[in-house]
């Protein structure tokens, strides 16, 4: 379902400012500024990033599972940031899958989620 949308959920024109946000050294900043930038998402695509944050939140921390926010990560992320250009997703991949593993372990904060 993800791949055939005609965008990613975090949207080709906010595929930069993610990539850029890897390499702040600051991560409650970066937590910030990934909160404002997915608030900027049309709402659909917030709702989705949501319900998907929570349901693999469920998943890393399953006992059967055995997989942890890095290697959602690493599995998703091609799926969920991506821009038009292939050669470019290649030389910005670390950064994506780092983007979308604080997404995963931050997304209490990011989507104002009490605990």
């Amino acid at each position: 379902y993800l791949r055939d949308l005609p965008e990613p959920l975090i949207r080709f024109y906010y595929f930069d400012h993610i990539v850029l946000l890897e390499k702040m050294s600051n991560k409650e900043q970066q937590v910030q500024e990934l909160k404002y930038i997915i608030s900027q998402f049309p709402d659909i695509n917030q709702r989705v990033l949501k319900h998907l944050c929570i349901y693999l939140s469920k998943v890393s921390h399953s006992p059967v599972s055995r997989m942890k926010s890095e290697s959602l990560a690493v599995c998703l992320s091609p799926t969920l940031c991506y821009t038009k250009d292939s050669e470019k997703d290649f030389k910005e991949m670390k950064s994506a899958r780092v983007i979308c593993e604080t997404i995963f372990e931050e997304y209490k904060t990011i989507f104002d989620i009490p605990n």
